[in-house]
């Protein structure tokens, strides 16, 4: 009995060592070597990439590989597994007391790594490394280590093959990457668990945008057995025993890609939905005794899912990703986009000049590319020509996102109310009628042509305000007709930001930036274009034929 017994362990063993090197051997294009040279020192090392920003990368590795060069340029050089030259870095964080740093780098043309690659920890596991000798070495068999104590946020492991030198690889087992080594004697080596490393670059999310891989049910015992499947399991079952918001915007930000993912979030829709069903009900009486401005919709605050969905099909755009849960306050929006008669009064009042007249042009469509034409104004129409009176009820273009601030303040002012543009949170909200179950693929219906003026109808130009079907709220135009000046600084990345914090509450974007976001498509856009989570944006003084905006007031 003993002798099958040792069988059985030795081939549990062996099992358990090749699922680690093997999931090591998956990850090896995330592990970058790290080299520091001065004059007078030079240490070696390794390190994981963390996330991506416009064209960089964000390497995890340990502070005391690169301390000795924070102050120094070029000194520390990061060369990647598939390339063959070294990449300058740049130390942007510095965490002594975790032994964590964060080091920026070029990401290379075509190079491709893997975010689902995080694992836990727990006693008893058999782990391996990426990650020896200058080189991307993996132990195999009887050199894989197995992990002895978890504790005080570090991952101690019993393992014969770690030298001096792995400092930063990555400690990985059966699910993932679970810690980062960072002190390596030849018998065993200690590191930092990967949740400690996320907890210490929590200040700027995207900085760590790693997430654990989303695992199969069917037949894969190995899989079902798994910690990290059990622990999405029992998350999943607090928070339908719980069934409020926050529990399941908390079970989507522990695991982003888990197995009740598309559960939860048609949960949180249809929370949502009663939420504001029983807020508009609240709101009919209190309509009664509020001073609602004309061609106004007092909108019920709420909690959201944001972004890209299953009902925009497979056209989402990389920048509508991920939906992540927001949290909007009451407000008012104005049924239609400015429109031009309502923007001449403010410059007959004012003599305000706009940045097109400043400049002497705006950007229009000559039918077949975009052109700058002279002497075109806020007075003119999509192809630059003066408007006549009667169309005066059309929206106002040529307007850039500077004089739409003017506007607002203006008829602040004037009607003593705080008016402004939508946040990007407020825009997509009221499109979407919050999280209405039903969720439609523009604003108020899936069929473009009953609600948009796009390039499929519009004859490439602007047309009179509400003259489409509105959407849930009473809005018209929230998909077509004209782009839609918001109030947020755009960021290609921020809904990653958004989801690493959980739920947002009355997000405003970047603190800064180049562009400024607009959204809802115009005359000049695709179906795709019009979709209700389409978003671009565009310098604040940047003008043209397609763009106008519409008004929030504050309650």
């Amino acid at each position: 009995m003993k002798y099958y017994f040792l069988i059985w362990m030795t081939s549990l063993f062996v099992g358990c060592a090749k699922e680690s090197t093997d999931r090591a051997q998956s990850l090896v294009q995330n592990v970058v070597k790290i080299t520091v040279a001065t004059d007078d020192y030079r240490e070696a090392g390794f390190g994981f990439i963390s996330g991506e920003r416009n064209g960089k990368l964000f390497i995890v590795t340990a502070a005391h590989v690169v301390e000795v060069a924070k102050d120094l340029e070029d000194a520390v050089k990061v060369e990647y597994k598939s390339e063959y030259e070294e990449y300058p870095a740049k130390i942007i964080r510095l965490q002594y007391e975790a032994d964590v740093a964060l080091v920026e780098v070029e990401k290379p043309q075509d190079f491709n790594w893997q975010s689902n690659c995080l694992g836990t920890a727990e006693v008893g596991d058999e782990v391996a490394f990426i990650g020896r000798d200058q080189e991307w070495y993996i132990p195999q068999g009887n050199a894989v280590g197995t992990i002895y104590r978890v504790q005080n946020n570090q991952i101690e492991v019993d393992v014969n093959s770690v030298q001096p030198g792995c400092s930063g690889a990555p400690l990985v087992n059966r699910s993932g990457i679970v810690g980062m080594i960072i002190e390596d004697d030849g018998s065993q080596c200690v590191a930092i668990d990967i949740e400690q490393i996320r907890q210490t670059l929590s200040d700027f999310p995207y900085f760590f945008t790693l997430n654990r891989k989303r695992l199969s049910f069917g037949n894969d015992n190995k899989a079902a057995g798994s910690k990290v499947l059990q622990e999405d399991v029992e998350a999943y079952k607090i928070s339908e025993e719980k069934g409020d918001i926050k529990t399941y915007v908390d079970y989507l930000k522990d695991f982003p890609e888990g197995e009740f993912k598309e559960v939860v979030e048609r949960r949180i829709r249809e929370l949502s939905a009663q939420n504001l069903q029983q807020r508009e009900e609240e709101q009919a009486i209190q309509n009664k005794e509020l001073r609602i401005p004309e061609n106004f919709e007092r909108i019920p605050g709420g909690t959201f899912l944001m972004g890209c969905m299953d009902e925009q099909s497979d056209e989402c755009q990389g920048n509508e990703k991920p939906a992540h849960v927001v949290t909007v306050s009451d407000y008012l929006i104005g049924k239609y986009e400015v429109t031009v008669r309502e923007f001449a009064a403010f410059v007959k009042e004012t003599h305000f000049q706009t940045d097109s007249d400043k400049k002497g042009w705006s950007n229009i469509w000559n039918g077949s590319k975009w052109e700058k034409k002279n002497g075109v104004n806020w007075k003119c129409n999509s192809a630059g020509t003066m408007r006549s009176n009667s169309e005066y009820n059309h929206p106002v273009i040529h307007v850039s996102w500077n004089d739409a601030i003017a506007y607002c303040q203006w008829l602040s002012i004037k009607d003593v109310k705080t008016y402004r543009l939508p946040t990007e949170a407020e825009w997509e909200y009221a499109a979407r009628r919050g999280n209405w179950p039903n969720q439609t693929k523009y604003g108020g219906s899936n069929t473009i042509d009953e609600v948009a003026w796009y390039t499929g109808n519009s004859d490439n130009q602007t047309h009179p305000v509400g003259k489409k079907k509105a959407n849930g709220f009473g809005l018209y135009d929230m998909s077509g007709n004209v782009w839609e000046w918001c109030q947020d600084w755009y960021g290609s990345d921020y809904y990653e930001t958004c989801r690493q914090l959980g739920m947002v509450e009355n997000p405003y974007g970047l603190a800064s930036g180049s562009a400024r976001v607009f959204r809802g498509g115009g005359w000049d856009g695709s179906a795709q274009n019009c979709r209700v989570s389409y978003r671009t944006g565009s310098s604040p003084d940047d003008h043209g034929s397609n763009v106008g905006f519409r008004l929030v007031v504050d309650l």
